[in-house]
Order: structure tokens, then C-alpha cells, then sequence
């Protein structure tokens, strides 16, 4: 029978718990990392989706809403029936879905 005196002497279990440490640590780095980059990911396909989102809403306030001699002042009622029937597009103001208007504006 061996002798447990020597896997309990205090160099080996300090050797152990600095080993330990060290792959808590390099555990949750590889977590964090993992996390950021699914962070990151989200965050393109969200901007993608609001990409397309904001072009399919300015197609339809065009359509819709904008007044065609481009002088005119824009009709709020149809303004707001717009927002009212397309209730994705309530998360982009006037200025995002009318360059034109933007412009005027400035």
C-alpha cells in the first residue's frame, strides 16, 4: 500500500488548486467569447432584418403617402393610416423613411 501522505503534501494540492484556477478561468474566457460572438451575430442579422425592413417600408410610405409634386406639405392623415396599417414600420421616423423630406428639413 502506497503512503498518502504523498498526494496530500501541500506543494501537490496547491499545484491542483492552481490548475483548477487556471481552467475555471480559461472556462468562462471561452464562455465570454463564445457569448460575445453570438452577441455580434445577432446584432448583423438584426441589421440585416432592419436593412430590408426600412426598404420595404420606404417602398410603401412612397407608394402610400408621398406627396408626388414634392412640394406639397405631407398629408398627416395619410401619415397616419400608414403607420396604422403597417405596424412594423412605427419603429422608423419620417426622417428614416423620406431622404427627401430629411433634406428639406436640414
Amino acid at each position: 500500500m502506497e503512503n498518502l501522505d504523498d498526494y496530500n503534501s501541500p506543494w501537490k494540492r496547491a499545484a491542483f488548486e492552481f490548475a483548477l484556477a487556471i481552467a475555471v478561468i480559461v472556462l468562462f474566457i471561452l464562455i465570454g467569447i463564445a457569448a460575445y460572438n453570438a452577441v455580434q451575430e445577432e446584432i448583423r442579422q438584426q441589421q440585416l432584418i432592419g436593412g430590408e425592413l426600412l426598404k420595404k417600408c420606404q417602398q410603401v410610405y412612397l407608394v402610400d403617402v408621398y406627396p408626388y409634386n414634392q412640394s406639397s406639405n405631407i398629408d398627416r392623415a395619410k401619415l397616419e393610416e400608414f403607420y396604422r396599417m403597417n405596424r412594423e414600420c412605427r419603429i422608423f421616423n419620417l426622417t428614416d423613411l423620406d431622404p427627401i423630406f430629411l433634406r428639406n428639413v436640414q
